[in-house]
């Protein structure tokens, strides 16, 4: 977690960005004194210290059903943070309440989408045919969520032969958002909207979507992590709207800074050499090295073993 008082003190800093920081620090303190020790945990995760996070949640005893899934889906996010994203998904695929379970057949569906999408194309295809299954699963669970549908959409649109279904994904979600006013809908499903109408063309569409995104990250910025900002970012870099691409990327790297590099090489490309010096001085203070260890220690392990390192992590028995 960046210091405020260093934060402030990085005048290259959008005032925009600092005002959001400010007030994302403002509400993890009022977390501190209010929330649960999931909320907590939560928070730490989002400004970049999942470790922290995992420590308060081994700690923490959940006595109901959704405390159990909320405080499984909480430690994914902490080590899909980590960059461990098979990990975070081999968590929730053991996880006994997988079954039952919309929301955390959504989450493990994200995540093997997220890791399809940065695969080779084999095994690019196995993950996205698992998340395909997965959320045809969420779809069995609660046919009236509308999540499911437009992630399904999102990943039926990147193949020309399954762009008539992704179309009909789409209308099916665009149906139930109007059936309701009020379904919340996070970053996570705002995105996805975005992403699907932008695959399937419908650009006027995509663009509702992504100013919609950009509202809740305004209204409620502790709504967001580094990867909602970091999306923000790069959606509007497609539009040309670079005055958002910078300032989702600063905040990206405030949350995160040993996970900035993105906005260190735009810096870097620009010349901006003095700011890229304060980042890299920041991303140093910043970095846990026990994140490191444990990544390597579960690339070098595999089997009984991996799952061993990641029990005595998290405190789940796998």
């Amino acid at each position: 977690m960046v210091p405020w008082r260093v934060a402030s003190r990085l005048k290259w800093l959008s005032p925009n960005v600092l005002r959001k920081y400010r007030r994302i620090l403002d509400y993890f303190e009022d977390v501190q004194h209010k929330g649960s020790d999931i909320d907590i945990a939560e928070m730490f995760i989002k400004l970049g210290d999942p470790l922290r996070g995992i420590e308060i949640l081994r700690l923490s005893e959940a006595n109901i059903g959704t405390d159990v899934i909320r405080r499984k889906i909480v430690l994914s996010r902490a080590l899909w943070s980590m960059r461990m994203p098979q990990a975070a998904g081999y968590l929730l695929f053991a996880s006994q309440e997988l079954s039952t379970s919309y929301d955390m057949c959504l989450e493990l569906a994200r995540i093997d989408c997220i890791i399809g999408l940065s695969s080779n194309s084999q095994k690019r295809k196995q993950h996205l045919e698992a998340a395909s299954s997965t959320l045809k699963h969420c779809i069995r669970l609660s046919p009236e969520r509308p999540e499911a549908y437009v992630l399904h959409g999102c990943i039926m649109a990147l193949y020309p032969e399954w762009q008539e279904l992704a179309r009909h994904f789409c209308d099916r979600f665009e149906n139930l958002i109007s059936q309701t006013n009020d379904i919340p809908l996070d970053w996570f499903t705002l995105f996805d909207a975005f992403d699907l109408n932008y695959k399937l063309g419908n650009i006027q569409r995509a663009l509702h979507w992504l100013a919609r995104l950009q509202q809740l990250l305004d209204k409620s910025p502790w709504v967001g992590d580094r990867f909602a900002f970091h999306s923000l970012a790069y959606s509007s870099f497609n539009f040309g709207d670079m005055k958002t691409y910078e300032e989702g990327l600063q905040l990206s790297w405030l949350l995160y800074p040993s996970k900035g590099g993105d906005l260190l090489r735009v810096y870097l490309r620009r010349g901006y050499f003095f700011r890229t010096t304060h980042m890299l001085w920041l991303a140093f203070r910043c970095t846990d090295l026990r994140e490191y260890r444990i990544r390597l220690e579960l690339v070098r392990n595999k089997g009984s073993d991996a799952k061993q390192i990641l029990t005595d992590l998290t405190g789940v028995s796998l």
